[in-house]
């Protein structure tokens, strides 16, 4: 994690915009970098929930 990032203490990423992008091995690169779970996922600015293992695997390998 950047020295930038560790002075505000994260504890779990967001994947925002998801429904916008069928890519999102960033955000999971991000996570097994980081040690940092991916915690809530939001389609839509609206729509946030949380993250299920499957459903994001399934975006990585078809």
């Amino acid at each position: 994690m950047s020295n930038k990032l560790k002075g505000l203490g994260p504890n779990r990423i967001l994947v925002s915009s998801a429904a916008d992008t069928s890519y999102i091995g960033a955000a999971l690169d991000l996570a097994i970098r980081t040690s940092l779970p991916i915690h809530y996922v939001a389609e839509t600015v609206v729509d946030l929930a949380p993250a299920d293992p499957r459903a994001l695997s399934s975006r990585v390998v078809p």
